[in-house]
């Protein structure tokens, strides 16, 4: 099972990663600061799956962690941060992708453990 510490650094490098494809998607130039926002909203909510379900036992993964949940979420950063949704401006876009890369970091971590992921929870 993968721990905090592990969660917070692969949540820190999906931010950034994130960042760099968004930011070419969109042609901005390069901003640390939105890059270090974007690695620290990355890093929180790569934390969230376990704030919503501590990480008690091996078996604690519910919906949280769940594929059903990973696949809900990849649908929205889809739809929200498609170079067409003209809703929101390309910063926005690119910290929604930021937060949802990083909660996906966390499941796709958690998924690579024996106990992998459940379809809905346990």
């Amino acid at each position: 099972m993968a721990n905090l510490k592990e969660h917070v650094w692969i949540g820190a490098g999906v931010g950034v990663l994130t960042y760099g494809i968004m930011r070419h998607i969109y042609d901005r130039p390069f901003d640390l600061g939105e890059m270090l926002t974007c690695a620290a909203v990355s890093t929180v909510t790569a934390s969230l799956p376990d704030v919503i379900e501590p990480a008690l036992h091996p078996h604690h993964r519910g919906f949280a962690h769940s594929l059903v949940t990973g696949t809900g979420l990849l649908r929205i950063a889809v739809g929200f941060c498609d170079p067409e949704n003209s809703d929101w401006g390309p910063w926005h876009k690119t910290l929604w992708a930021s937060a949802i890369a990083g909660y996906l970091s966390h499941l796709a971590a958690d998924g690579c453990t024996p106990h992998g992921l459940p379809l809905l929870g346990n």
